[in-house]
């Protein structure tokens, strides 16, 4: 129930289904141990928009349930949605490691740049717009809040 597997799959073979399900019953069968500590590795590697809204959800259920989800994980912009911290590594080495804001935040985006990343796009957009955003979340946020004023002073 908690990862969401739909009572019609439980009979299926789990080889059989689409990616997306069998990452959920992979994460299933770790749960079944209630570990405090859960390590995904690309949870959202090949998945599409729904599942990996899916898999973003399920880490902020288990986040609230008190047990830490530990991302290995190259999509930044999912990092950005769903982690507190963020560590870099160079060749097993710490790199940048703080909260995910800070070490998205315009100053970082040069180092960032040395290991192949690049901030979240809504974070770059946003400072493309003047903004400043993480999450596509906050970015319609702000962007809501600027049509609003608009509004009320037109």
């Amino acid at each position: 129930e908690l990862v969401g597997i739909e009572q019609d799959l439980l009979d299926r073979d789990p080889i059989l289904l689409p990616r997306g399900h069998r990452k959920l019953v992979t994460i299933a069968e770790a749960l079944t141990l209630d570990p405090q500590v859960l390590l995904l590795d690309e949870p959202t590697v090949g998945l599409g928009a729904a599942s990996r809204q899916h898999i973003r959800q399920l880490i902020a259920r288990l986040s609230e349930m008190g047990k830490a989800v530990l991302l290995a994980e190259n999509d930044v912009d999912f990092i950005a949605e769903v982690a507190d911290t963020v560590t870099v590594l160079d060749q097993g080495h710490v790199a940048l490691h703080g909260p995910v804001r800070a070490v998205f935040e315009e100053e970082n985006w040069d180092r960032l740049a040395e290991f192949h990343l690049r901030p979240p796009h809504a974070t770059q957009l946003a400072r493309h717009l003047g903004m400043s955003a993480l999450t596509c979340d906050e970015l319609i946020s702000q962007l809501s809040s600027v049509q609003d004023k608009t509004e009320r002073s037109a």
